[in-house]
């Protein structure tokens, strides 16, 4: 898929200069997003979003390196993130993914809302659900159908209430 960070070129002009191209005559930044390819790779998560109050499948870009950790942040919409894992054992296929969530979610405001799966804490705000390999690194989903199917009927959206108001 096209970078959508340096709109598929590979390279931004920057307010600050960095290198320079002779024929285009302009300084130009290599994208950190997409390594300069103008092509970003994307893997398969589950969203659960509390304020929308759905589950629905979305893609997590991943940096020039294969890492997914700033896609998860777009994603889930926050700059630190935790996993919880074994938490989807209630899912027909009993699949060993896991659960990452907004760490810092207990210090938002009133802005966002929570959700709560079986066998579980509330958690506050998003829900992401990506598989792993052997080295640890975030790849894919492995849920199914039915798995999502149940997932939808089986997580609970709750409204944030915060103290004194």
């Amino acid at each position: 898929m096209k970078c959508e960070y340096c709109d598929g070129l590979g390279r931004y002009i920057p307010a600050g200069r960095c290198h320079y191209d002779e024929v285009r005559e302009e300084y130009y930044v290599v994208c950190g997003k997409c390594g300069g390819t103008g092509e970003v790779q994307s893997i398969k998560g589950v969203l659960i979003d509390p304020e929308k109050r759905t589950v629905s499948e979305v893609d997590v870009v991943l940096d020039h390196e294969g890492s997914s950790l700033h896609g998860m942040y777009d994603v889930l919409g926050c700059s630190c993130v935790d996993v919880g894992c074994g938490g989807l054992s209630f899912l027909p296929s009993r699949p060993d993914d896991d659960l990452w969530f907004d760490d810092e979610g207990l210090f938002r405001g009133d802005d966002c809302g929570c959700f709560m799966l079986p066998n579980s804490v509330p958690l506050v705000g998003r829900g992401l659900i990506l598989g792993c390999d052997d080295n640890g690194r975030s790849i894919g989903h492995h849920l199914t159908a039915e798995d999502i199917d149940v997932l939808r009927s089986e997580v609970v959206f709750m409204d944030r209430l915060v103290a004194g108001k």
